[in-house]
């Protein structure tokens, strides 16, 4: 039974942007407001079924991801 809400499929997408764009997976987890082990667990889902590159939004990538940089950033 899983313990915390589920990771919806536009944060799958956020994931996928950060990753592409080099941000790391505690910087991704606090940007979305989720624990770093959540999100690394996604990561390696997403890395085994071939889709962790599979951008969405293209026109809106690198403004989801400077979002990302300052929502988690380290204050």
């Amino acid at each position: 039974m899983a313990r915390g809400k589920f990771i919806t499929d536009f944060e799958r997408d956020c994931i996928r942007i950060g990753k592409a764009r080099g941000l790391e997976n505690a910087t991704i987890a606090r940007a979305l407001k989720r624990t770093q082990a959540a999100i690394g667990q996604q990561v390696r889902m997403m890395e085994e079924d071939g889709t962790l590159g599979n951008l969405p939004l293209t026109f809106m990538v690198d403004e989801i991801a400077d979002m990302m940089r300052r929502e988690g950033a380290i204050q």
